[in-house]
């Protein structure tokens, strides 16, 4: 069940087909509360049959740890979800590679005491820079290594908590794009681990039809050498 806390997003990424032209903004309590009613309103009676939040929009990372806090057990409470029909309600939210980065521990460690397993995703997109000013991604390549690492940190350290990311994928991209995060991957790594998924998002160009119709064995000899679980995320020029 949405509810959103803040609106828009901290980059304009070229590529992404799902941005805002919103300025990052919180949402005040009573707004928050007011979409909670509404919310119980929409599902009636069959809203014991829902056992999951989703806290957005782009980036509720980057809002206030007690607007987050505030939002999620609100609504855990009001959605009464601690009798609802399926078990362990989960929670999910997105963030980004500065909110990770600027976020505390503390914010975590807030996180690990909520009713909920907490799911986060966040679009690194890439640790190449050659390929970040391609998508028009407003970060440098060493602010995503920084956050990546962060985020394995954080998966390694708290149980309730699992970061997953997000990295393009596709033939026309900078050489330095795969060469980069696999040196990002063994860097992180000395062996396999459950949690941290990442996930790839095709760039396809048209034109490309071969690329297209080896997409899959592409991204199979790749996730070969990936110590975590990886799929591909469809949603991005496909």
């Amino acid at each position: 069940m949405p509810i959103i806390i803040a609106d828009g997003c901290l980059y304009r990424c070229g590529f992404c087909r799902v941005k805002s032209p919103l300025k990052f903004k919180e949402r005040s309590r009573e707004n928050i509360k007011t979409q909670v009613r509404y919310l119980k309103d929409f599902y009636g009676n069959d809203i014991s049959n829902y056992n999951s939040v989703f806290i957005g929009q782009h980036d509720a990372i980057n809002a206030s740890a007690d607007l987050l806090e505030f939002a999620a057990r609100y609504a855990f409470d009001a959605f009464d979800l601690n009798n609802a029909n399926l078990d362990g309600p989960s929670l999910f939210i997105f963030g980004s590679v500065d909110s990770i980065i600027k976020a505390e521990y503390a914010v975590f460690e807030r996180m690990e005491k909520l009713p909920f397993k907490t799911y986060i995703n966040v679009g690194l997109e890439s640790s190449d820079q050659e390929t970040l000013d391609k998508l028009g991604k407003g970060t440098t390549e060493d602010a995503v290594k920084m956050a990546f690492a962060k985020i394995m940190d954080i998966n390694r350290r708290y149980e309730q908590i699992e970061i997953t990311s997000n990295f393009v994928f596709g033939a026309d991209l900078p050489d330095g794009h795969i060469k980069s995060f696999l040196e990002v991957i063994e860097s992180n790594f000395d062996h396999p681990f459950h949690k941290g998924t990442i996930y790839f998002s095709p760039l396809i160009n048209a034109k490309n039809i071969g690329w297209k119709r080896n997409i899959k064995r592409e991204f199979f000899k790749l996730k070969t050498r990936i110590p975590v679980p990886s799929f591909l995320y469809l949603i991005q020029r496909l």
